[in-house]
């Protein structure tokens, strides 16, 4: 195997060919994949995945692809997590450089409010859903993190995401009773 872990520096242009073709010429997470790619090669000839039954080239390629196919996924994942409704403009708007105080100060309210709602989930799920969600860990690297299977983790994630979207949806739904309440009392 060690003249297998030596071909893969001349692995480098099957790789970059290879999530060309599934991601696009111009991907924004080119050079992370190809190096994560290139890593899950290695790994796999390190724990005796290649067995040398086919080409060294073909078998990164098929890897690069899946490499590709789990970024796809985890950005579609990523995508469906805040925005339940694309008419909720509340969850859909986009921060722009000319937001005023009031903008800023509701954004970091609800930066607040997510943190609380971690807070609320058993240790373990927080992590994994902090570790994926807001610092962007694969799956299999928080699974790795936390000592746990990735099915797991999966299951932790999924599940760890469904509340905080729900206690989000409360803690808006008890905000907008208070700010209904603090204009009543302000009227004679």
């Amino acid at each position: 195997m060690t003249s297998d872990r030596a071909d893969v520096a001349g692995l480098r242009p099957v790789v970059e060919a290879t999530l060309r073709s599934v991601l696009g010429m111009n991907d924004f997470e080119h050079d992370d994949l190809v190096q994560c790619a290139l890593e899950h090669v290695l790994r796999g000839i390190d724990k005796g995945a290649y067995h040398g039954t086919s080409p060294l080239r073909s078998w990164a390629a098929t890897i690069a692809r899946n490499v590709a196919i789990d970024a796809l996924r985890s950005r579609s994942r990523d995508r469906s997590l805040f925005v339940r409704d694309e008419s909720d403009e509340a969850l859909s708007e986009k921060a722009s450089a000319d937001d005023g105080p009031d903008r800023i100060a509701e954004m970091r309210r609800r930066c607040e409010a997510i943190e609380v709602a971690l807070l609320q989930l058993p240790p373990q799920t927080a992590e994994v859903v902090y570790l994926h969600d807001s610092l962007g860990y694969r799956l299999e690297e928080v699974a790795e993190s936390v000592g746990m299977s990735v099915a797991a983790a999966q299951s932790r994630l999924v599940r760890g995401r469904r509340r905080v979207v729900d206690w989000m949806c409360a803690f808006e739904a008890n905000d907008n009773d208070a700010a209904v309440t603090d204009d009543d009392s302000a009227r004679p």
